[in-house]
């Protein structure tokens, strides 16, 4: 049976799947909705570039679609936009615990 290839463009997309389930937790948590608009927009967008990373591109069609949701979302550059946010909000360990996975218990 072939294996199936994946971009090594969303490898690392693929190795945050665990982070899916603190996404959506943290955009409904209080904690998320006092995040700045950037910090807010950045852990949505991740969360749905996670979740279009691990789809299955059962076809041509599939993977367009796939492909056309990722570059919209602007997912090969949430790297580089989370490097930004870190050194930007670095005094704010809120913010910092977001863009982690983490908030406030």
């Amino acid at each position: 049976m072939a294996e199936r290839k994946r971009n090594p463009e969303h490898r690392w997309l693929r190795l945050c799947r665990t982070t899916v389930s603190m996404a959506v937790f943290l955009s409904a948590a209080p904690a998320a909705r006092a995040l700045p608009a950037d910090a807010q927009n950045f852990v949505d967008r991740r969360a749905q570039c996670i979740y279009w990373a691990d789809e299955d591109p059962y076809d041509s069609a599939r993977a367009a679609a796939i492909t056309q949701a990722m570059d919209e979302l602007g997912c090969a550059e949430l790297e580089a936009e989370e490097d930004r946010l870190r050194v930007h909000y670095r005094a704010r360990q809120a913010i910092i615990d977001a863009l982690d996975g983490r908030s406030e218990e």
